[in-house]
């Protein structure tokens, strides 16, 4: 009786024996560890999501009765009203309005989101320039009563002005977000921050009066507002840059393991100002909500109804961006901000160089006009 041939010689079973069977082979068993390892990486991600604590932070840099009531004010508003021009008064009512309206909107803020404490699914931190000032900040742990904790901020500044407006400099961020860490506990951090404060096309956080003329000639400011030309040094704008804030985030990032889910920009022209901004922005950033290069009204955002809808899902965020798209605010990835560049460059642009298709194809064709084919004076040649 023959004896079975071995099974390794049928034709279709050896995959083993020959250089295409080896690859498959090779890319079956990469794959497979590609796989297991992806899985695993996946597992640990998710598991960092589900156990990270959920904090939102309300950083609000209102307008303060020191900056307001200081000399400075007094000095500027009737400099302004006397020799600012047919636009003067109206600029200064516009600075004293603020000096009410602005704490009176952080105050309203803030206790809306004292109400929402228990009913968040999320710790809250909330910091505030009258907070600040006093050495302190209100911390809610999630299902539990608000109290107030110690925070000591940075050093005073060599610029008066930031003293009277603390949370405008970018140490005072960075303090708040280290203080919100270590009242969280440890372990990643998933944050919502929402940051009110007077903007500008370059700045994230600035007072609404940068401008110190305390210790400046009558005679100088009365020509400087009277002439308009340029920004001099004592009227520079004042505080933490875009730049400087999404470093600050970035340091948090990396010292405190916080993962921003969404960052509110509440301030006047909030949106991304240049590339170098957008290459500056973290990658752990889910959403960016801002303004754009658009003015953003005192009180326009309407917070019992942002935090009701937050507490409305399993999960704050998906109720933060829901509700603030419905109130107008644009709420954006990273990578989608990039749109929010080209007007921006675009106005940057020379109106002149906008015309220069038109005129170099009137060039062109002036040249093609003056340059085309004559008439010929030489007689067609008689026929044979």
């Amino acid at each position: 009786m023959a004896l079975a041939r071995p099974l390794a010689s049928e034709p279709g079973l050896r995959i083993s024996a020959t250089p295409r069977g080896l690859c498959l082979l090779g890319v079956f068993v990469i794959g497979t560890i590609a796989t297991v390892l992806a899985g695993a990486h996946l597992r640990e991600a998710f598991a960092q999501v589900e156990s990270a604590e959920r904090v939102v932070i309300y950083y609000g840099n209102e307008t303060t009765p020191a900056a307001a009531g200081s000399r400075n004010y007094t000095l500027l508003l009737q400099a302004l009203r006397l020799d600012g021009g047919p636009d003067g008064p109206a600029i200064a009512d516009g600075i004293a309005d603020d000096a009410t309206i602005s704490p009176a909107v952080a105050g309203s803020e803030v206790d809306a989101l004292v109400r929402s404490c228990g009913r968040l699914h999320a710790d809250i931190a909330i910091f505030t320039n009258a907070m600040a000032m006093s050495g302190s900040f209100m911390f809610c742990r999630e299902g539990s009563d608000v109290t107030n904790l110690p925070f000591t901020g940075a050093p005073p500044a060599s610029d008066r002005i930031l003293n009277r407006t603390p949370l405008s400099r970018p140490e005072y961020l960075r303090a708040a977000l280290e203080r919100t860490a270590a009242a969280a506990g440890k372990g990643p951090i998933e944050a919502v921050l929402l940051v009110h404060s007077h903007g500008s096309v370059d700045m994230a956080l600035m007072p609404r009066v940068s401008a110190d003329v305390e210790d400046l000639d009558p005679s100088v400011l009365r020509r400087s507002l009277q002439l308009r030309r340029g920004t001099p040094d004592w009227a520079k704008l004042k505080g933490t840059t875009k730049l400087d804030f999404w470093r600050v985030l970035a340091d948090a990032s990396n010292d405190h393991g916080m993962r921003f889910a969404l960052v509110f920009r509440q301030a006047c022209e909030s949106g991304p100002a240049s590339l170098a901004e957008h290459a500056a922005i973290p990658e752990n950033i889910t959403w960016i909500a801002h303004t754009a290069m658009a003015d953003l009204p005192y009180g326009k955002i309407d917070y019992p109804a942002l935090l009701a809808a937050a507490a409305a899902t399993p999960d704050p965020v998906d109720g933060f961006v829901a509700n603030l798209h419905s109130q107008g605010v644009r709420v954006d990835g990273r990578s989608a901000l990039l749109v929010w560049l080209i007007p921006i460059y675009l106005w940057s642009i020379p109106t002149v160089l906008f015309f220069l298709p038109l005129a170099a194809w009137l060039c062109w064709l002036l040249f093609a006009c003056m340059s085309g084919p004559k008439r010929s004076n030489l007689s067609p040649p008689k026929p044979a």
